[in-house]
């Protein structure tokens, strides 16, 4: 039996990881006056805030108990893990705040200080898991079981309108062979969510991030 294929496990936080740094890059920029581009700004950060909060979910809720069960060795890990997410639900608090005050004439100065611990908090937590879980994940699980895994998270998430950012939120973070192998086995709402919304995606995400944005990474 095949073990765990978990390119769209690393898809997600490859994403997340240079979506926080694009962000704490354009964020300087914003001006009140540019009221469109502020707009898709906040939109572009609430629909990263709740694929944070979906993820986050679903590691709780499905992936790391299960995990534990098997390897019981990184009951450590898990608990930083925990702490590091109750951490970023006050970080990304503090972000929707600050942002909607650049709306209402502020200096962008607090909110790009923010995403910057952001990116550094992504990269140091997301780094972890690549190193310690997600190995332990593909030693642990085979894919028929994995995919039951996925399929719990699509019962606690499902294709509700977060999907209408995620999905093109991803795809876009990645590059043509990930993409292609990512929708090959991806089921049919997925490839309708995409047709209807990447086009409305990347137009939010050019004029929130401009030059900022980040190209698609190999996974």
């Amino acid at each position: 039996m095949s073990q765990a294929d978990l390119r769209g496990y690393r898809a997600i936080h490859l994403a997340l990881r240079d979506a926080a740094h694009a962000m704490a890059a354009a964020a300087p920029s914003l001006r009140a006056e540019e009221r469109k581009r502020v707009a898709a700004f906040r939109s572009y950060w609430a629909g990263y805030a709740g694929e944070v909060l979906a993820h986050h979910t679903v590691e709780d809720d499905v992936v790391f108990p299960a995990l534990l069960e098997r390897v019981p060795s990184l009951a450590a890990l898990m608990e930083r893990a925990d702490a590091d997410h109750h951490h970023l639900d006050e970080l990304m608090d503090d972000i929707t705040a600050a942002l909607a005050a650049i709306a209402d004439g502020a200096s962008p100065e607090r909110a790009a200080g923010l995403l910057r611990e952001l990116a550094a908090h992504m990269d140091e937590h997301l780094g972890m898991e690549d190193e310690h879980f997600l190995p332990q994940i593909e030693a642990s699980f085979t894919q028929e079981e994995y995919e039951a895994q996925e399929d719990a998270a699509l019962k606690i998430i499902g294709f509700g309108s977060q999907a209408a950012f995620t999905l093109p939120f991803i795809e876009a973070s990645v590059d043509d062979e990930t993409r292609e192998h990512l929708l090959a086995s991806a089921p049919l709402p997925v490839k309708v969510i995409l047709f209807l919304f990447r086009g409305r995606y990347a137009r939010m995400a050019d004029l929130a991030l401009g030059a900022a944005r980040v190209a698609p990474t190999p996974v």
